[in-house]
């Protein structure tokens, strides 16, 4: 494949490429092409499901340091994160609470999780 590299008039740089294109070819062909393609994709489907059963299965370690969190009701360990449930989920943000606050990015600061999904217990 071969790129060339353009300047658009605001100044930042296009790769357009020359690339092959598959064929075209006859609905037939195309049915037949997509048959294999489908195997090849439930193989991968089925190695990527067995993967992800054997890191379940992988053994656990404890945790014996005593962490303790800051959040908006004030100090807490690892422990009462949980709350009594079996499953705690964890949002790790690169970015400054200023960031946030500014952002539009809404329920992250009140602990509303709009657009995740939940765990259930």
């Amino acid at each position: 494949m071969t790129q060339t590299i353009e300047k658009r008039e605001n100044g930042r740089a296009d790769a357009q490429s020359t690339m092959q294109k598959p064929p075209v070819v006859s609905a037939q062909a195309w049915e037949a092409a997509r048959q294999e393609m489908l195997v090849k994709e439930k193989a991968h489907t089925r190695a990527r499901d067995a993967l992800a059963a054997e890191r379940r299965r992988m053994p656990w370690t404890a945790v014996t340091k005593n962490y303790v969190f800051e959040g908006s009701d004030g100090k807490a360990s690892l422990l009462d994160l949980f709350a009594g449930r079996r499953q705690l989920i964890v949002y790790r943000l690169r970015t400054g609470r200023a960031w946030l606050a500014r952002s539009r990015l809404p329920g992250l600061l009140d602990g509303r999780r709009s657009g995740c999904a939940s765990v259930a217990p």
